[in-house]
């Protein structure tokens, strides 16, 4: 009895050393993956990510959303890009159908306090990062990153530079839709610009909707309204192209000098050719390129900026190679830093 108790004692003591020496064997070939989070980038899948644009008919806009599609493809991801049209509730649409399509990340262009928080709430609900474009959203709104550009600065700059080339003239502004994230804090920075003591004047401004057709009435109206003005601060150069043809019918075209904003290619062309006297050139192309990159490190587990402005320049005729262009090109993402 006792050499088979002896025995059966032995086999346990084999066993569970065989037992520990198998575990420890299967513990060292175990892939070191499985010990590590896998990235989106390693997972295989190709990613999606989403864009929710202001409105693709404004040029602004358009250039943003290809320079968004062409860096993610540059990066291997399907862009899904909705056109929003400038209404609240195809922002909402979109988002639900960004969400069903399955989306990794998707960048917005902010419209309202009230609205980014809503898509923002709905991205967080569905577990993926949240980029906001073109403004700063309001304090509250949650999300991950914003890539815009600084209307403040560019009202106060663009002030400062009619004071700076005309001084003392006075000058009419067409200005682009009221209310919004944009034109609000272009009036600051005019306002802040002519009292910190830029040497002008704003005797008048005009709201369009951004086109060229009514920047177009609009000015015809000021130039009817008999408002004594020198200068004409367009919003972009999409505006300064209908503030130019109301020139031209007027026969005022090269008499009364227009500045305008965006370093487009046709701003660009309106430079040399003298019709704009100046612009503040700010690449949306960055905009758009950057945010998508912003994306690709978010959804890879990486730290982004928070807060980055796309750069501005006052350009005319004798710096426009300076100007980072808004077509989609290799120029645009060595600007941003690369993609890597």
């Amino acid at each position: 009895m006792k050499k088979l108790l002896v025995f059966v004692l032995a086999a346990i003591m084999v066993f569970s050393l065989f037992a520990l020496t198998a575990c420890s064997e299967q513990a060292a070939d175990a892939p070191e993956a499985e010990a590590s989070e896998e990235t989106a980038a390693d997972s295989g899948k190709t990613l999606k990510f989403g864009e929710i644009a202001h409105d693709r008919g404004i040029e602004w806009v358009n250039y943003g959303v290809q320079n968004f599609e062409y860096a993610c493809k540059k990066m291997g991801v399907e862009p899904v890009v909705v056109d929003a049209q400038n209404d609240m509730e195809k922002v909402l649409a979109g988002m639900e159908d960004l969400l069903a399509q399955g989306v990794d990340a998707v960048s917005v262009y902010s419209f309202s306090p009230d609205l980014d928080a809503r898509v923002a709430q709905m991205a967080r609900d569905a577990g993926i990062p949240v980029v906001f474009e073109n403004a700063v959203p309001d304090d509250s709104v949650d999300r991950d990153s914003v890539t815009c550009c600084t209307y403040y600065d560019i009202g106060y700059a663009v002030t400062n530079m009619i004071a700076d080339q005309f001084p003392g003239a006075k000058f009419i502004y067409i200005m682009g839709q009221p209310g919004m994230n944009i034109t609000e804090p272009y009036n600051d920075g005019i306002a802040a610009a002519i009292k910190d003591g830029a040497d002008c004047e704003m005797v008048a401004s005009y709201p369009t909707n951004w086109t060229a057709e009514e920047a177009m009435a609009a000015t015809q109206d000021a130039i009817q309204s008999g408002v004594e003005f020198d200068v004409i601060f367009a919003n972009n150069e999409q505006i300064a192209q209908g503030v130019l043809q109301a020139l031209d019918q007027a026969e005022l075209k090269g008499k009364i000098p227009v500045i305008a904003t965006g370093g487009s290619p046709a701003g660009i062309e309106m430079l040399k050719s003298g019709d704009l006297f100046g612009t503040l050139a700010a690449p949306t192309s960055y905009m758009g390129a950057l945010s998508a990159k912003k994306l690709m490190d978010l959804v890879n587990g990486k730290k982004v900026e928070e807060m980055t402005f796309i750069p501005l320049l006052a350009a005319t005729q004798d710096n426009i190679d300076e100007i980072i262009p808004w077509d989609p090109c290799d120029q645009v993402i060595e600007a941003i830093g690369g993609l890597d």
